[in-house]
């Protein structure tokens, strides 16, 4: 047993605040899971699988594999190692890598199988984390089309790479989608389909509509999430998640009172 692991030291893990890629450390988990699961030669034409090659023909043994599989994998893109480490990845081995690299991801394993999901500690905590499936599950009905937008900004939400803007976007239409719908005009803003949902209700209540003008007013000046796009926002997962988060609550919020109030 080694020094160390005698004396239960171990380096200070990093901030987990890293994405979108696949360091060293993360590749070499990868590479052990493939090659004990299916040795040299099998890691190397399950990499030319997900790469989409066809393998050598003259390479038909362990000790011909190795040196092309380090070299495929070393090329790989960090979402294929990501979609990789799905298939073959042990879950402790892998989240142990994500922490000691500070990815902000996790990898859960679930009836459907192995999947790595952003880590989101505060999200779970203050269990806002599922809200944007809640959002998608009471879309339907008359809702069905905000709901196809809906589905569209949580597939940008997590695509790899996730399409940050895109997301924006898309959460934003939805969330006017359904409040053309619960006002009747199919032409308004965001902004002014809020306004005349809360026109009629106690002042405390109308003053909701100002977040909903707030975050109109933001989606607004982000280049390419309402308009054109002139310039690279520089958006990042979090604001993006936030966004998405926001729109989840508020369609939530409006269909819930559509329920109780029909």
């Amino acid at each position: 047993m080694s020094f160390s692991s005698r004396h239960n030291l171990r380096p200070t893990p990093p901030p987990r605040n890293k994405y979108e890629q696949a360091p060293d450390d993360l590749r070499l988990v990868l590479r052990d899971a493939l090659v004990e699961d299916r040795g040299w030669l099998g890691a190397y034409r399950a990499l030319c699988d997900a790469t989409h090659q066809l393998p050598n023909s003259g390479i038909w043994g362990d000790s011909f594999a190795r040196e092309p599989a380090l070299e495929m994998l070393e090329d790989l893109e960090w979402f294929e190692v990501f979609d990789l480490l799905e298939e073959y990845g042990d879950t402790e081995a892998v989240n142990a890598s994500f922490e000691r690299t500070g990815l902000a991801y996790e990898m859960t394993s679930s009836r459907r199988g192995q999947q790595i999901e952003v880590f989101d500690p505060e999200g779970e905590e203050l269990e806002v984390d599922d809200i944007p499936e809640i959002a998608a599950s009471v879309l339907e009905g008359r809702f069905s089309e905000p709901g196809k937008q809906w589905k569209r900004a949580l597939r940008a939400l997590r695509a790899r790479p996730a399409e940050h803007t895109q997301a924006i976007h898309e959460a934003m239409g939805a969330l006017e989608g359904v409040l053309r719908i619960l006002t009747g005009n199919g032409k308004s803003t965001l902004k002014e389909a809020a306004k005349a949902y809360f026109k009629d209700r106690d002042d405390w209540v109308q003053a909701m509509s100002n977040a909903f003008g707030a975050m109109y007013g933001y989606s607004s000046q982000v280049p390419g999430a309402r308009h054109g796009q002139w310039k690279d926002p520089g958006t990042q997962l979090a604001e993006a998640t936030f966004v998405v988060r926001f729109c989840g609550s508020a369609i939530a919020f409006l269909l819930t009172e559509e329920r109780m109030d029909p």
